[in-house]
């Protein structure tokens, strides 16, 4: 278990974030097991299965499951088979599982009781104890400049994380998102330049691929407090 990478991916729940991240992983020949552990089960679901009750997908090289937890005796045994492991956790977090992750992503968008319903079903003073550079946030469908990311950030009681994104709501993404809802594939190369360039910079933060890489424009990469100043 010790080369393979685990990223967690907990707030708002949007199963497609995890979905698209094993395709791109997968084109790095890597061998990946995706946990959806959310609590609607919006990734999972998605997929065509012959047994509706089968907790178990493979598609390419990712193996998807749901609801399922693994003791710690058994991590090596179970997650050394793998070079990535995606834990969704959506609005239901395994803190054993955050324990171990290299990388930590919260979800969010812009609307209060979403934000309020993260706070209220996710520890972030367990978060904000951990290092921050293993911690990022993703600002998604942003539609205006009315609430702004530090007043959310704020909201969601995560102090002084440094790598944070803004997603702007795309009619492209959506639509892209919804096919892959209801058909349970949907090829990347169909999303925004700003989801692609989104996706492009997690791989390469948690396989070390991103050197001196320059996100795109279409995405915002918020500067440290002490930078802005």
């Amino acid at each position: 278990m010790e080369k393979t990478k685990i990223i967690s991916i907990c707030g708002k729940e949007y199963g497609d974030l995890p979905y698209f991240l094993s395709l791109k992983i997968g084109k790095e020949k890597k061998r990946i097991i995706c946990f959806d552990n959310s609590i609607s089960h919006d990734l999972f679901l998605s997929f065509d299965r012959v047994d509706e009750d089968d907790d178990y997908v493979e598609r390419g090289t990712t193996v998807y499951m749901r609801n399922k937890t693994v003791k710690p005796e058994d991590y090596d045994a179970i997650f050394g088979k793998f070079d990535v492991v995606i834990f969704y956790h959506g609005l239901n977090p395994n803190y054993d599982f955050l324990d171990i992750s290299d990388r930590i992503i919260v979800q969010t968008d812009y609307i209060p009781v979403h934000i309020q319903s993260i706070t209220d079903l996710i520890q972030m003073e367990y978060l904000n104890e951990l290092p921050k550079d293993k911690i990022s946030i993703i600002y998604r469908d942003k539609t205006g400049s009315k609430i702004s990311e530090d007043i959310i950030s704020q909201m969601l009681g995560l102090a002084d994380i440094e790598s944070e994104y803004v997603i702007p709501f795309s009619e492209q993404d959506y639509t892209v998102i919804q096919n892959f809802y209801y058909n349970g594939y949907q090829n990347p190369e169909a999303l925004s330049k700003e989801y692609k360039s989104l996706i492009e910079a997690i791989t390469g933060e948690l396989l070390g691929t991103q050197k001196n890489t320059v996100i795109s424009k279409f995405i915002t990469k918020k500067k440290p407090q002490e930078e802005e100043e």
